[in-house]
């Protein structure tokens, strides 16, 4: 396909057009696929869900998860906060068993070219909340899942976990650190940047929330042969079990390498316009009007 457009470029060119018009043509065939989506609202659970859809991946016990408008709040969560107006909000109670996972599956591709990708840049912006927080150390994380649908063992799915709080540096002299609340704070991913935790599979098994903490492509480095074949199945964002009393936003979670760009743009479900409410109600008085009539 890259070919095709050269040659359609150089015959651009060759007939004079002008060479933007050929650098152009390479610039697009660079780039299969390009969007920013936004999200208004998590589709219910479901063990099948429809690509490109964010659902409710695990959402239980007093776990919740929304989108919703930051106009009017006032301080850094509305004054710092990712434009335009919204964000999504995780949330959860005393409850060792709440859980508030939001995710999205779609065609992403081969997880190991991907996590390989000298020009892969994953990024999310989040927001922890102080008031009423049972957990220091929480904060919405990352999470990548993996799987091979035909694998030659018995362990070809799993999912690599950044948090927030492992990202200490160096982390093996501080091993963990609170986040820090009521601001706005935005992480950028790449292949060799970032430290992620495994919760088994792929030859490896679950590191339980802790060490060994890898960065993607050591990660990739060290799956066994039925990683070849796996794709990146979802991303996700979290708060996971054990992490009492968390009220976290997060907004503009981003994937990039190279071929692909998407965007996540989370807002409110948008109100009615003045406009639209007008037209409404005008209908209905005609609509009355006609049974009044004999």
């Amino acid at each position: 396909m890259i070919g095709k457009n050269l040659a359609a470029g150089l015959l651009a060119y060759r007939t004079g057009g002008a060479l933007t018009a050929a650098l152009a043509i390479l610039f697009i065939s660079s780039i299969a696929h390009s969007a920013t989506v936004t999200v208004n609202a998590f589709a219910p659970y479901s063990a099948t869900p429809s690509n490109g859809v964010w659902y409710e991946m695990r959402v239980e016990e007093g776990g919740a998860a929304s989108t919703v408008d930051l106009t009017g709040v006032g301080g850094n969560l509305e004054n710092n906060q990712p434009l335009p107006v919204g964000a999504a909000l995780l949330t959860t109670g005393s409850n060792n068993l709440d859980v508030a996972h939001v995710g999205v599956v779609d065609t992403y591709g081969n997880a190991s070219n991907i996590l390989m990708d000298g020009a892969l840049e994953i990024s999310y912006s989040f927001y922890k909340v102080s008031a009423g927080d049972l957990s220091p150390y929480a904060a919405p994380a990352i999470r990548l899942t993996l799987n091979n649908p035909s694998p030659v063992g018995s362990d070809g799915y799993g999912s690599l976990v950044y948090e927030p709080y492992w990202q200490t540096d160096p982390w093996q002299s501080a091993p963990g650190a609170a986040v820090s609340p009521d601001e706005w704070i935005t992480a950028v991913i790449t292949s060799t940047t970032g430290r992620f935790w495994w919760d088994g599979g792929f030859g490896e098994l679950n590191s339980s929330g802790g060490p060994p903490l890898r960065t993607l492509s050591d990660w990739a480095s060290v799956f066994d042969e039925d990683f070849t074949d796996a794709d990146l199945l979802a991303l996700s964002v979290g708060v996971g079990s054990y992490n009492q009393g968390q009220t976290g936003y997060f907004d503009d979670v981003s994937i990039s390498y190279t071929g692909y760009i998407e965007t996540y743009n989370f807002e409110p479900i948008p109100e009615p316009s003045t406009g639209c409410l007008l037209l409404l109600g005008l209908a209905g008085l005609s609509f009355c009007d006609r049974k009044r009539s004999p």
